[in-house]
């Protein structure tokens, strides 16, 4: 009866989180985008397949190089060494935060353009079906079902619209950790809820399926314009016609 009692507790708490509305005031920077770009880099399998990659070619050539040195002498050990050490540390290190230099390079690149509709002040509401981002210059809403990913980090709340482009909320606008949290909960109970009715309903995300069938039309035989020349009519066939108004 307490497990029951308990499941019920829960159910009861999941359907009125999926019901309440979530909003939020909060300020878009240079500096949010820097971190949005950071924390895609230390999160993509692509450019971590890259990193290691290229971790993995110093080590081995500081390792290779290493041994050498050793057997001829020919090549200084501490660059070797220092090659081994920048193969691990390409390949094992993940920053928590952007540097400086990346975020006065994001600054800088951003520094081209105002930039309204993307900086400033942001109104976002999280609603069951989609989750809504007002600025002063532009208003857009996006369904649950298109929304690739919700994620977070200690300072941010990413809403991924797309492979790249993100809702970057700083969660020092929230009133303390535990709002945070909520709003969080939120957004991923709401993707949750549409990634599962999607796979119920036997949805699958292909392009060949979302347009409509090419026509298919029929190519005519090439004739030659010898083909298309009229008839001749003869002096007499030519007499006995007579046009429209009367006139032969």
């Amino acid at each position: 009866m307490k497990i029951l009692s308990c499941f019920e507790d829960c159910t009861a708490i999941h359907t009125l989180m999926s019901n309440t509305i979530q909003e939020l005031d909060y300020l878009v920077t240079a500096d949010d985008i820097a971190h949005l770009n950071h924390f895609h880099l230390q999160q993509s399998p692509a450019i971590q397949r890259r990193k290691t990659y290229v971790g993995l070619i110093l080590t081995v050539s500081g390792v290779f190089g290493f041994l050498v040195t050793l057997m001829t002498g020919g090549m200084p050990l501490l660059f070797m060494t220092f090659l081994i050490v920048m193969g691990i540390w390409t390949t094992l290190s993940k920053d928590d935060k952007p540097s400086t230099r990346h975020v006065q390079h994001i600054r800088k690149l951003y520094g081209e353009g105002d930039n309204r509709a993307l900086f400033g002040h942001h109104h976002v509401r999280l609603f069951p079906d989609r989750i809504e981002v007002s600025t002063e210059y532009s208003r857009g809403e996006v369904k649950w079902e298109g929304v690739e990913r919700v994620v977070e980090n200690k300072d941010y709340i990413f809403i991924y619209v797309s492979a790249l482009n993100a809702y970057v909320i700083n969660k020092k606008y929230f009133t303390g950790e535990a709002h945070a949290q909520e709003f969080f909960a939120q957004a991923k109970i709401h993707h949750e809820q549409a990634m599962r009715h999607m796979l119920g309903s036997g949805y699958i995300h292909s392009q060949e399926r979302l347009l409509p069938p090419p026509v298919q039309t029929q190519e005519h035989p090439k004739v030659s314009p010898k083909a298309h020349r009229p008839p001749l009519l003869s002096p007499s066939a030519a007499g006995s016609s007579g046009g429209t108004d009367g006139s032969l």
